[in-house]
């Protein structure tokens, strides 16, 4: 599979592992290469009222999934994801996983 970065604003490429954080900002997609064959964190900026709203989506050409090559999406401290002080994890193929800020402290995966 060929593969050309994106060149539009607020998508961001990355080749690496990680840990990324997003931008509370700018970033708004944020696309792993896929040559990457490892676990691939993803940190969240914390949660606030100004926050509220924003959406990030997580993308990854992943191309032999499995829990080795898992997405991992980390809330910022004692923020949570759905309820749970934790990190969301995904191990398909092309799994996209996009949360949304709900609370200043909170986020909801979509």
């Amino acid at each position: 599979m060929s593969y050309t970065p994106p060149s539009f604003p607020n998508i961001r490429t990355e080749t690496g592992t990680g840990p990324f954080t997003l931008d509370a900002i700018d970033d708004q997609t944020l696309i792993i290469d896929p040559t990457v064959t490892a676990i691939v964190v993803v940190n969240l900026p914390a949660a606030s009222a100004a926050l509220v709203g924003k959406v990030y989506n997580v993308k990854r050409f992943t191309p032999n999934p499995g829990a080795a090559n898992s997405t991992d999406i980390t809330p910022a401290g004692a923020d949570t994801i759905d309820e749970v002080n934790a990190a969301v994890s995904a191990n398909s193929q092309y799994v996209n996983l996009t949360v949304q800020c709900i609370s200043a402290t909170g986020w909801i995966l979509l």
